[in-house]
């Protein structure tokens, strides 16, 4: 059984418009995309330095909107390609997703760096951003820096 509640989040916010169609999706809602099983979810990056309130932003909006917040620092998650890839994968979305939750992964530079001459890194970074594209929830991306590559 679910214990998620369902409820209209937008109706309960008191707000009107049309990005509440997002907020009321679901399987049957005949979304089609060119690429097949690539995810639908939505990502943020928030990015700036200690205190302006990345965190306190993911947090503000899963508490008026009544969402589960899963918060994992980027640490815990590690380095090495396959493990950040089996880690993500069956542990981290999944979760994520059982409890309908917006997923905050804080600090998560490593995974979002340049590409560079570095092989190990680039594997990395091509193995989050494989696993990010597939995921259907929300996910807020907190980082201190903001380099070229996300910038484009």
């Amino acid at each position: 059984m679910d214990p998620t509640p369902q409820v209209d989040t937008w109706q309960r916010s008191g707000r009107s418009g049309s990005n509440k169609t997002y907020l009321d999706r679901d399987e049957s809602d005949g979304f089609r995309d060119l690429v097949q099983g690539k995810g639908r979810g939505i990502n943020f990056l928030l990015y700036g330095p200690p205190g302006v309130g990345k965190t306190l932003t993911a947090e503000t909006i899963a508490e008026t909107y009544r969402i589960p917040l899963y918060t994992v620092p980027a640490g815990q998650i590690g380095v090495d390609p396959v493990k950040v890839e089996r880690i993500i994968l069956t542990s981290i979305f999944k979760i994520a997703s059982r409890w309908k939750a917006i997923l905050l992964l804080d600090e998560a530079d490593v995974f979002l760096a340049q590409r560079s001459n570095d092989p190990h890194l680039n594997a990395l970074v091509s193995v989050f951003l494989r696993e990010l594209e597939q995921y259907d929830g929300i996910l807020f991306l907190t980082t201190t820096e903001c380099s070229h590559s996300t910038k484009q």
